[in-house]
């Protein structure tokens, strides 16, 4: 599947194959192949290729407005990106002026989108480096973003603390570094929601970390530590430079909840980085946030007065419960008592582990090792069949460290298992597997039987409607569920295994959620055969 759909006209194309080289080089696949679109209607599905692809970038030269096939094409992705939520890149062979030589009822819709100005058009090499690193840039921002909101829900599931702050953090970093790309101040509001969403989930995270009822594999590290104070820097300077603009009530509701967050993470990460020697940062900067605070605070009641009516009418469903919750997050009362044990993090149980029970963590981790080993010797391999057995014992590995209680370990697998399954999709992102090799370590790793896995949703959908089923699934994730999507959970599993897999899912899934992008959908075999089987799950309550 390519990642990148390259839309040009034919007098364009020795442009376009540079950049697909280019492109190559950092292990992008694309498009190059000119589909029948003549005569596509807005009723007409995209070609298989528009479809399947990440992202568009549409080649705008003085030659497109003659090009009635071109047009029909960048028609055609204009649809797809709009109902299918993916990007586009427009590039302006000529400057700005370009654009003002396209049909207007095609310029608008490209407006919104940036665009890549090359001074002189795209000839030298360093002219292609600086595109093919943009559109490098803009892909691998989405996909580890997807990651580690993957990684987290997964990491929730097996309760392990140290791994969910970290990768928290790690995200929470990745956003804030993609807010002065934004373009608009509703962007940038948007994406202040999100990391606020992430700073709160972070925040009761610790606070909700007792160190005395953990095991000692599950005591909080220094990384962890750090990681977190990273948050506390960057909110910081964000804060410094009057960042979220105070000017609507979605903004200040964020700046309220993060500087309460944000003092709390703060004064943690100092008593348990200095083991508990300092009790506070310094007072005079705590002060200054603390006014910060307040100003907000005053501006809030200010707003919300006048827009209190109108907030549930004019503001996203994300938006409302942070503006809802801001009151919350009003007293900055600097208790210490929720964080007095967690200085004692750091330090190690001296209450020793059961005999059989050390034994058994020993078994996980020489396992453990076994397998980074076998990542090393793969690690040039990207075959899909080398990753799919590689992530086969991984989950292996995983089944065994949560017998054996090795939370360390289990961390560690599902993180791995996550990278696989990303590295798998660019891949191959149309048939399940069911290769002899994969079939074989399967069978010698024991895997017949489904685990007893609880799922928060499944996710329904028709083939055709795969991408809007992943869109679903990652947005889900983002809200730190637990989805259910064969493509996305299932990968390895064989056409013989894969119904009463399916079956067993739907039987572990709290709630049920179907897609369908076109009536006759319905009638679908497995869409049908699944709604039957959780009406009837239902039913059974």
């Amino acid at each position: 599947m390519a990642q990148i759909y390259l839309c040009y006209t034919q007098k364009d194309q020795i442009y376009m194959n540079r950049l697909s080289e280019k492109l190559s080089t950092f292990g992008i696949t694309t498009n190059l192949s000119k589909e029948n679109l003549k005569g596509l209607s807005k009723t007409t599905s995209p070609t298989k290729a528009i479809s399947s692809a990440k992202i568009f970038v549409i080649f705008l030269s003085k030659n497109v407005p003659f090009s009635k096939y071109t047009i029909d094409e960048i028609k055609a992705i204009i649809l797809e990106a709009k109902d299918r939520n993916k990007r586009i890149i427009p590039i302006a062979q000529w400057g700005e002026t370009t654009l003002s030589e396209i049909p207007d009822y095609l310029k608008k819709p490209l407006e919104i989108f940036k665009c890549y100005f090359p001074e002189d058009g795209l000839h030298s090499e360093t002219d292609y480096d600086a595109l093919a690193t943009l559109i490098y840039d803009t892909i691998q921002k989405k996909s580890t973003k997807e990651l580690l909101y993957s990684k987290l829900a997964a990491l929730k599931q097996i309760g392990y603390a140290e791994g969910i702050i970290i990768n928290l953090s790690k995200l929470i970093i990745l956003l804030f570094h993609e807010i002065p790309q934004e373009k608009s101040e509703r962007d940038q509001a948007k994406e202040c929601v999100e990391i606020c969403q992430n700073i709160i989930e972070l925040h009761n995270t610790i606070k909700s970390f007792d160190a005395e009822n953990e095991q000692e594999n599950q005591n909080l590290t220094k990384e962890s530590f750090h990681k977190v104070m990273e948050v506390v820097s960057l909110i910081r300077q964000n804060l410094d430079s009057d960042f979220p603009n105070p000017t609507q009530i979605t903004t200040i509701s964020v700046a309220i909840i993060c500087i309460s967050c944000m003092i709390d993470l703060w004064i943690f990460s100092t008593r348990a980085l200095t083991y508990g020697d300092v009790q506070f940062p310094d007072q005079n900067l705590l002060q200054k946030y603390i006014s910060k605070h307040n100003h907000y605070c005053m501006l809030y009641t200010t707003f919300f007065d006048h827009q209190q009516k109108r907030v549930p009418k004019d503001y996203a469903y994300a938006d409302v419960q942070i503006i809802l919750s801001a009151p919350e997050y009003f007293n900055l009362s600097l208790d210490m008592s929720c964080f007095e044990k967690k200085a004692k993090a750091l330090e190690l149980s001296e209450e020793p582990c059961h005999e059989k029970e050390q034994k058994l963590w020993e078994i996980a981790e020489y396992i453990q090792k076994s397998n980074v080993i076998f990542d090393f010797i793969g690690e040039k391999e990207k075959e899909a069949q080398f990753l799919r057995c590689l992530k086969s014992s991984y989950e292996r590995l995983l089944k065994f460290s949560k017998i054996s209680g090795c939370i360390r370990v289990c961390a560690e697998c599902v993180e791995r298992i996550e990278e696989i399954k990303q590295d798998l999709e660019s891949l191959d992102n149309n048939t399940f597997s069911n290769t002899t090799a994969e079939r074989a370590i399967r069978a010698l790793l024991g895997f017949t039987i489904m685990e007893d896995q609880q799922y928060d949703v499944f996710i329904s959908h028709d083939h055709s409607d795969l991408d809007i089923a992943q869109q679903v699934f990652h947005y889900l994730q983002q809200n730190l569920l637990y989805p259910f999507l064969d493509k996305e959970s299932l990968p390895e599993i064989g056409e013989s295994e894969y119904e009463s897999a399916i079956m067993h899912s739907l039987e572990n899934s709290k709630h049920f959620i179907v897609v369908i992008s076109n009536l006759e959908y319905f009638q679908s075999h497995w869409v049908e055969l699944e709604m039957r089987i959780f009406n009837h799950e239902i039913a059974e309550s």
